[in-house]
């Protein structure tokens, strides 16, 4: 038995050592301060074009802080251009990337790191990944403050999504989107890999997809 245990922690541990992060945008610090937008000018979201779905952000190229917003609006949010007028209307954050090699497949993790959501009206954040579709709401934020720049009273919340034969050779694709509800803000997000994951070097002059 007590091999079996030191057998267990040995191969807990050397996969540990194995995994990486095969890139990300911010960093896990209750902080938005790397972000574009960061901390209070929410309400310039669509003045600066951020929520369309020809708006990219490409890693390796992009910069955090003038291309990735540090709040996703919801439907409900008039700020963001819903239901004035014209509808709801819903953004999105679209993320994408190449990989030069990948490794067996598996092993990969999407990690969101969500720094507070809407006290009352908390959002329902659709993520899909080449394809494959994950929705989660989030839980209620104590407070609204966050949303210019005021963290005291945070309710951070953290979702890891399992991507095991989706991460694959070549571009690919991650999106957020708010579908119903309200405003999150984002601390990072980041995936997670093998030591095997490599990104391929990005050439800006060839159309990534």
């Amino acid at each position: 038995m007590k091999k079996t245990v030191v057998l267990f922690y040995l191969i807990s541990i050397a996969n540990l050592i194995q995994a990486q992060i095969v890139w990300n945008i911010g960093e896990k610090d209750k902080n938005t301060a790397g972000f574009a937008l960061a901390p209070d000018k929410y309400a310039d979201f669509l003045k600066n074009d951020f929520g369309w779905e020809d708006k990219y952000f490409i890693i390796g190229w992009s910069n955090p802080k003038t291309d990735f917003p540090y709040v996703l609006p919801g439907t409900s949010d008039v700020w963001a251009g819903s239901l004035n007028g014209a509808g709801i209307r819903t953004q999105e954050i679209n993320i994408l990337f190449r990989m030069k090699e990948t490794g067996s497949g598996t092993g990969y993790k999407l990690v969101v790191d969500v720094l507070d959501a809407h006290s009352k009206n908390p959002p329902l954040l659709k993520i899909t990944v080449n394809g494959h579709v994950y929705k989660t709401v989030l839980p209620k934020g104590k407070s609204d403050a966050s949303l210019t720049g005021d963290y005291s009273q945070i309710t951070p919340n953290t979702i890891e999504i399992p991507l095991d034969d989706i991460i694959k050779t070549g571009s690919n694709t991650v999106q957020l989107k708010v579908i119903e509800g309200s405003w999150l803000i984002l601390e990072d997000v980041r995936l997670e890999g093998p030591s095997s994951a490599k990104l391929e070097t990005l050439n800006p002059f060839v159309y990534l997809r």
